[in-house]
């Protein structure tokens, strides 16, 4: 039991919990007032009427907006002069004369990178078309090797199917 008390004692936590925070039962809430209690308010009390209207940002009173206050459009018009004299003011335009180098003569990275892309392409539809013409006369010798010139034809089997 000693070390409940001085447990309980050592945090105070569980103590605040416990007991309400204020008098009335109400838990700590307002029960007149927006519904901080969960019943309705009894005979005799009332809630608090909510002011209708708009609240102004910047002369901080209700009935108007910011967009509609007088005080606002001061405020804003001051806003913006003296965001403008606090600008530091834009550079001088830059002379179109030309670079403090001169231009490289010739092709740059990226036409070498083309042209040479264009000769690797001619190159290879050069190749395949060797190859191809290579192909077409060994194709010629082996049709006239495997062609009979002058020899008699075989009637031999002729012969045999009659």
């Amino acid at each position: 039991m000693a070390t409940r008390m001085a447990s309980a004692a050592h945090s105070g936590v569980s103590k605040s919990r416990q007991a309400p925070a204020a008098a009335s039962g109400s838990g700590g809430r307002n029960p007149d007032r927006n519904n901080g209690d969960r019943r309705g308010p009894g005979e005799g009390k009332v809630k608090k009427a909510k002011k209708k209207g708009q609240w102004c940002v910047f002369c901080r009173r209700w009935g108007h907006e910011a967009a509609t206050c007088r005080v606002g459009t001061r405020v804003l018009a001051a806003l913006v002069a003296d965001c403008r004299n606090q600008e530091p003011p834009p550079p001088p335009p830059r002379p179109r004369d030309g670079q403090n180098r001169p231009r490289m003569v010739g092709p740059n990275s990226r036409e070498r990178r083309e042209e040479r892309r264009r000769q690797q392409r001619l190159q290879q539809m050069q190749e395949q078309l060797q190859q191809l013409q290579i192909q077409a006369q060994e194709d010629e010798r082996e049709q006239r090797v495997d062609a009979p010139q002058g020899e008699e034809k075989d009637t031999t089997r002729e012969a045999d199917h009659q």
